[in-house]
């Protein structure tokens, strides 16, 4: 997905169903991408179980709690 065409869907133009769906796509491409190119995030991934070739709510994926 790509980003530019977010930014493109008019404010307010969707409403929360899709904007969830919107997200979830979004995240579920990111997991995706971040797994194939860090070894240490698939590690964890893996190690908790995670599986990465289902599309799951945004509320599923792993938290990586960062500072």
């Amino acid at each position: 997905m790509d980003i530019k065409k977010i930014f493109e869907i008019p404010p307010y133009s969707l409403d929360k169903r899709q904007k969830s769906d919107l997200f979830n796509d979004y995240l579920f491409e990111l997991t995706q991408h971040h797994y194939q190119n860090c070894y240490q995030y698939e590690i964890m991934l893996n190690s908790l179980g995670y599986d990465i070739n289902k599309k799951s709510s945004y509320t599923e994926i792993p938290f990586l709690p960062v500072r």
